[in-house]
C-alpha cells in the first residue's frame, strides 16, 4: 500500500550542488558584474565573452531552464498521483522541491516503489 505522506528531502550534497549551480547561472544571467569571472581561467573568459555578446540569450536560456523545472515539478505531481501519494501538503512539498532542485528531487520520486496489494 502506498504511503500517502511519502516525502524525502534531497541529500545535502545534491542540495548544495543544485543551489550553487542555480545561483551561479542566475547571477550570470541577471547580474554578471557580481561574479569574479577573471578568477575562473579559460572558463571565466568563455563566460565573460558569453555575457558580453549574448546577454539576452543567457536571460532567455535562464527562463527556458526555469520553465523546464516547472514542467518537471508538474511531472512530479503526476508521478505522486500515480504512486498513490495523495496528501496535498506532501504533493506541494514535492512540487516545490522539484522546482528548486529539478531532477535531483524527481529521481527520488521515480525510485519510490510503493507496495502493491497482492492479487488473489
Amino acid at each position: 500500500m502506498a504511503r500517502p505522506d511519502f516525502f524525502r528531502v534531497v541529500g545535502f550534497s545534491k542540495c548544495i550542488t543544485g543551489t550553487l549551480i542555480n545561483g551561479f547561472f542566475t547571477s550570470l544571467a541577471f547580474a554578471p558584474e557580481l561574479l569574479p569571472l577573471s578568477y575562473l581561467g579559460p572558463l571565466g573568459s568563455f563566460l565573460g565573452n558569453l555575457v558580453d555578446n549574448n546577454s539576452v540569450g543567457l536571460v532567455h536560456l535562464w527562463w527556458f531552464l526555469f520553465g523546464l523545472h516547472v514542467a518537471e515539478a508538474a511531472l512530479a505531481l503526476r508521478v505522486c498521483t500515480d504512486k498513490g501519494i495523495r496528501g496535498g501538503a506532501v504533493r506541494s512539498l514535492w512540487f516545490l522541491q522539484t522546482v528548486f532542485f529539478g531532477y535531483f528531487s524527481l529521481e527520488m520520486l521515480f525510485d519510490y516503489h510503493p507496495d502493491r496489494p497482492k492479487q488473489k
